[in-house]
C-alpha cells in the first residue's frame, strides 16, 4: 500500500487515480488533519456489488 502526503496527492490525483484503478489497492493519504484511504471502485476489481448502485 502507498503513502502519500495530501499535497502529493493533491498535486499528482489523475495519476494516484490511475494507479488505484491500475493496482486494484488502495493508497493512504495522509495529512495533519487525519488518513484517508480513497475507495476503489468495484468494478476496478472486477466485482459487482449491487448495494453501491
Amino acid at each position: 500500500m502507498t503513502s502519500l502526503s495530501a499535497a502529493e496527492a493533491r498535486a499528482h490525483l489523475e495519476r494516484l487515480i490511475d494507479q488505484v484503478n491500475a493496482d486494484s489497492e488502495p493508497g493512504t493519504i495522509t495529512g495533519p488533519r487525519g488518513n484517508a484511504v480513497p475507495p476503489v471502485h468495484p468494478r476496478a476489481e472486477g466485482i459487482d456489488a449491487p448495494y453501491l448502485r
